[in-house]
């Protein structure tokens, strides 16, 4: 993990690190946002069609809790969670990947952190787009709602990619022989 070879923490505390500081942004999200829920932006960035993200709009337009302020916020805060995310999924595929202590794992630990490194960068498109369609300025436009929809699935299967991997190593570690190194 060349990127902290040269800190004084440890890889495993800085992965657990990253896991509560990611925990704990999401809880913060949850809280400044409220009364939107995570399910109804999940809902915004899987619209894939016009009229769903305009009748999603048009609901949060229409409450009186200010949904579609919070939609706004709700985007704004994700550009720093992508940070904690991707901290926390980078860092665990390396570490679960070197826990095995099985050099293929470990080079796959580096395939799939990098593999997060893409996810965020989809992310980033993702709200871009997000901000975009939110600004108001009349119907949004087709080509943007389907590129949000794409980089979401982008962002979403390749996150699964490497939670899947980490868990992999996990097991590995739990049922490796003790005297196998």
């Amino acid at each position: 993990m060349a990127l902290f070879t040269n800190l004084f923490i440890s890889r495993r505390r800085l992965f657990l690190i990253s896991g509560v500081a990611m925990l704990g942004f999401m809880l913060l999200m949850r809280l400044l946002t409220e009364p939107l829920t995570p399910g109804e932006i999940l809902s915004f960035e899987m619209a894939k069609e016009t009229a769903v993200a305009s009748h999603l709009m048009a609901e949060w337009s229409a409450d009186p809790g200010g949904k579609m302020d919070k939609a706004v916020l709700s985007v704004l805060l994700d550009f720093v969670f992508i940070i904690f995310y991707t901290l926390f999924f980078y860092l665990g595929a390396r570490f679960m990947g070197g826990l095995s202590g099985n050099p293929v794992m470990e080079k796959a630990g580096r395939f799939f952190s990098w593999l997060v490194v893409a996810a965020s960068f989809c992310d980033v498109i993702e709200n871009i787009c997000m901000l975009r369609i939110l600004s108001g300025e009349g119907e949004p436009i087709s080509w943007v709602v389907h590129l949000t929809y794409d980089m979401a699935i982008i962002k979403f299967s390749l996150l699964m990619i490497a939670a899947f991997f980490m868990v992999i190593g996990f097991l590995v570690w739990l049922v490796k022989s003790p005297g196998s190194e």
